[in-house]
């Protein structure tokens, strides 16, 4: 794994092809679900809180407003995001 700076944060990430498999389980079961009659919405909201327990999983919690108002600036910008 090769590590690299996050465009959102001065920590270092993990190259983002090394989550393909979890990121297509991921689309693949969301999939079903926005077919199954799920707004789209619905889930992009479920996905937002998904990513919030994983901060506060890892005692991360503070860096999501710094990191929110990061990709809010990017995508205002329309800045690529990653």
């Amino acid at each position: 794994m090769t590590e690299r700076k996050s465009p959102l944060t001065d920590q270092y990430t993990i190259d983002f092809p090394d989550f393909s498999e979890v990121v297509q389980a991921f689309t693949d079961s969301y999939a079903r679900i926005i077919h199954n009659g799920s707004p789209a919405s619905e889930i992009a909201m479920a996905m937002l809180g998904a990513t919030m327990n994983v901060y506060e999983m890892f005692g991360l919690r503070a860096e999501l407003p710094g990191l929110f108002r990061s990709l809010a600036d990017q995508i205002e910008t329309e800045k690529r995001i990653n």
